[in-house]
């Protein structure tokens, strides 16, 4: 048989594998929760916070997750994350009271979100040097995560923490 003969043949089986994977059934992973499951993993934070336990404070955060404060220091993953809020929670966070409200949740793709809250803390002894209280008595932050659906749950990969001056209350 000639080259000619076999040339037809040959493509219409190179045409039938490209074609093969986009006619077949998927069998990608089921796709994660939704956002509630977002805002779960959000509001377990102040939970956290109030029973000043800071292994469950990092329990939604991955490996190696990074946190930023609100003084800019950054904790390069959950065991940073967590020795520095077990820190907090035994001097000048001890006695304090923390409340969210999820301000945002938005899904990016199927497997990633950004959440944004409001934090208010009170009862605190003190701040840290260089933190303003936003009213007097009360510290208002702004968090924002990154999370990523990963061995089939919501995971924190990423949170930025940034303290709520008052000047910032006071502009429009």
């Amino acid at each position: 048989m000639s080259r000619l003969g076999r040339r037809p043949l040959l493509w219409t089986a190179g045409l039938a594998l490209i074609l093969l994977p986009a006619c077949s059934p998927s069998v990608e992973a089921p796709a994660p929760p939704g956002t509630e499951e977002v805002e779960a993993v959000l509001y377990a934070l102040p939970t956290a916070w109030n029973a000043r336990d800071a292994d469950a404070w990092v329990s939604n955060f991955g490996a190696e997750s990074g946190f930023t404060n609100i003084l800019g220091m950054h904790f390069s993953d959950r065991s940073a994350n967590q020795a520095r809020h077990a820190e907090l929670f035994a001097t000048i966070f001890a006695d304090s009271h923390l409340e969210a409200t999820v301000l945002k949740v938005r899904r990016v793709g199927e497997r990633a979100a950004v959440g944004e809250l409001e934090f208010r803390l009170v009862g605190y002894t003190r701040l840290p040097p260089g933190v303003e209280e936003t009213e007097p008595g009360e510290l208002r932050t702004r968090l924002i995560t990154v999370l990523e659906y990963r061995d089939g749950r919501w995971q924190v990969v990423a949170a930025q923490n940034t303290a709520i001056h008052p000047a910032a209350v006071a502009s429009p």
